[in-house]
């Protein structure tokens, strides 16, 4: 992985670039960890000076004022690899936006290969696989420019891994702990992400043997239904207000 990410991701360093691009990686990306990064040093300075917990949930200086959560949780909030940029000074956050935009995709390269073990296909066929679905051309394109898009790639794999021990009869905490991972990370992808997990389910389940199919469907569409919404159902303090928001926002009612 660091051989070819050297390779890849080489000319940035060779001619003087960061993955900062204009508009979107100053003006929204960057902007969004920097702020995120002082928001949450805000909160844990109140927590430990003055020992209660304060959130601010409002900042005028965002456009004319508008909601944090809401705002950011499109780009920071919800990321539980952006809580490293609390323990990053300021001046040095672009080199960390640099990093975890690589470390998204290594981190997709081993929830893939941990989706192969899970299938019994390990040794070279799994280091080429993951090779090849963390430097696809998805993630090799999106990773320099929107990193937080490299994250539905990690998320996948680990849902399909719950899916397959839920059709094994095995307990459903991976499966609980996933997706309520993946709808606090972004509402927009989480979607999607169920969207190919419903249809990874129905493909599996029917290629499977079964003694009693319709009885069996029964038993692991229900398990997999209360799986996944126990884990939104955790996810809800920040997915209910983004669904909110999204449901008023003007875009909604525009028509083509």
């Amino acid at each position: 992985f660091l051989l070819l990410s050297v390779f890849i991701f080489s000319p940035f360093l060779l001619n003087g670039k960061s993955f900062i691009w204009k508009p979107d990686g100053l003006t929204q990306h960057f902007n969004s960890l920097v702020y995120f990064r002082n928001w949450a040093v805000s909160i844990l300075r109140t927590l430990i000076s003055e020992h209660r917990l304060s959130i601010p949930l409002w900042d005028s200086s965002i456009g004319y004022g508008s909601d944090i959560l809401t705002t950011l949780h499109y780009y920071v909030i919800g990321d539980p690899l952006n809580l490293l940029s609390v323990l990053t000074p300021v001046r040095y956050l672009e080199y960390l936006y640099g990093f975890l935009a690589i470390l998204r995709l290594y981190l997709a390269g081993a929830a893939f290969s941990c989706y192969c073990f899970r299938m019994k296909r390990e040794g070279s066929a799994a280091l080429a696989g993951s090779l090849i679905y963390a430097f696809s051309g998805y993630g090799i394109a999106l990773a320099p420019v929107h990193p937080y898009f490299i994250n539905p790639m990690i998320y996948l794999p680990l849902l399909l891994i719950g899916v397959e021990r839920v059709l094994h009869g095995e307990k459903g905490h991976l499966l609980i702990a996933v997706t309520a991972l993946s709808s606090l990370s972004n509402f927009y992808f989480f979607y999607m992400l169920a969207i190919l997990t419903v249809i990874y389910f129905i493909i599996r389940f029917f290629s499977m043997k079964h003694e009693n199919r319709k009885k069996e469907l029964g038993i692991c569409l229900g398990r997999t239904v209360f799986f996944s919404l126990t884990g939104t159902a955790i996810s809800a303090c920040l997915l209910l207000p983004m669904l909110l928001r999204f449901l008023s926002d003007s875009r909604s009612d525009t028509s083509l």
